[in-house]
């Protein structure tokens, strides 16, 4: 069955949500996020022989929103780190006052993550996980029950953080997050073999934080830009030199170039804005890795 588009009648929701005639809202395993941009020409729904229905959307590419002259002046730069228990750091202010957790939201979680690693333990040790008796399925089903409430906290504060941040700024800047490759260590040569030496990004899940923000800020009609996190802390955002030098976990530097001392995050929440207004001062524009020349859109996103 085949549906053209017509008055927006379908419609993606959010990244597992769509809208369908007559089959109202539909929900998809895999994630639709390849559709950020697109235009929805048409869905089809086909019926597999095992009785499956496949969902198969017909997208083209639609042309992103241009920042004004006025948008560029409001513009704030936010960068996210976890140093002194500080979750972001802003191009407005040197010293961020946006902690990670309130302190009644903080010792709820530190319970429920003490209880969750007490069943971890009984479960691990001396092979718990597989007797398959009443106190391990018991057991089984409470550290189940603390997972969700602690992913449900983690959930609640970050659509809190989220709505916080729209109010206050309408027009923002962050990273193209990613918390795979953010809380691995660079010591290693081999790829494989580093080590997930920040439990803290592990734990809050920056790129989670991210959707939420896309969908806030498309929500309440905000500029919401995400600009590609390559050398945001390296660069030095008084003259542009790259510190190739800078060691994980230094907090302050030396820029060799200007002699300039520069704050890490502070420094890469100006160099987020600045490359926002003008993605040409990019480290990235224009270069061509792996064959391929860099475009402006995979340098920025506006949503």
């Amino acid at each position: 069955m085949t549906f053209k588009q017509n008055h927006n009648r379908i419609d993606r929701i959010n990244n597992y949500l769509m809208k369908v005639p007559y089959f109202g809202i539909v929900h998809t395993k895999r994630s639709m996020t390849h559709l950020k941009h697109k235009k929805i020409v048409e869905a089809r729904i086909i019926k597999r022989p095992n009785g499956d229905f496949v969902l198969q959307v017909v997208t083209k590419f639609e042309k992103q929103k241009e920042l004004s002259p006025k948008d560029r002046q409001k513009l704030v730069g936010l960068d996210i780190n976890l140093a002194h228990n500080y979750f972001f750091q802003l191009s407005k202010e040197m010293k961020s006052s946006e902690k990670t957790w309130s302190k009644s939201v903080y010792e709820k979680y530190l319970v429920l993550d003490d209880k969750a690693r007490r069943f971890q333990h009984y479960l691990t040790s001396k092979g718990h996980r597989f007797d398959g008796s009443r106190t391990t399925r018991r057991i089984k089903g409470q550290l189940a029950k603390v997972k969700a409430r602690n992913a449900n906290l983690l959930d609640a504060w970050q659509l809190q953080k989220a709505k916080e941040f729209s109010h206050k700024y309408p027009i923002l800047a962050m990273e193209q997050l990613d918390s795979f490759t953010m809380r691995m260590s660079r010591r290693s040569k081999d790829y494989w073999l580093r080590k997930n030496t920040n439990h803290k990004l592990a734990t809050f899940q920056p790129t989670s934080f991210r959707k939420m923000m896309e969908y806030i800020y498309q929500d309440e009609g905000h500029l919401l830009l995400e600009v590609d996190s390559y050398d945001t802390s390296k660069a030095c955002n008084k003259c542009g030199k790259i510190n190739e030098k800078l060691k994980v976990g230094e907090k302050e530097w030396t820029c060799p170039n200007c002699g300039q001392v520069l704050d890490r995050d502070f420094n890469a929440s100006l160099n987020i804005k600045d490359w926002a207004q003008d993605i040409t001062k990019h480290p990235k524009h224009d270069k061509t890795i792996n064959g391929r020349k860099v475009k402006d859109s995979d340098l920025l996103l506006v949503f």
